[in-house]
């Protein structure tokens, strides 16, 4: 199977924990580091999109926390989708 002409493995599609994948905002463009431990989103929980991280730990990914003003400044990043 390929998407845009790249292969794609087949995997069981999982829902994200609620840390991460949340009833109440939106959260989209997803990003996860080369080495797999990281895994970075977009997300309005503050009111505006901003990116959030999430790290691989123990066998589950931990709460994701929103990254600092270095990162989040308004009009530096703008969403992918």
């Amino acid at each position: 199977t390929s998407l845009a002409g790249i292969p794609v493995l087949a995997q069981q599609l999982e829902r994200l924990p609620a840390s991460i994948n949340s009833p109440e905002y939106i959260e989209c463009s997803p990003l996860i580091s080369p080495d797999g431990t990281c895994f970075y989103f977009f997300s309005d929980r503050s009111g505006v999109d901003q990116i959030y991280e999430s790290k691989w730990q123990q066998g589950a990914w931990s709460m994701a926390k929103l990254l600092p003003y270095t990162v989040n400044r308004q009009g530096v990043h703008t969403r992918v989708i």
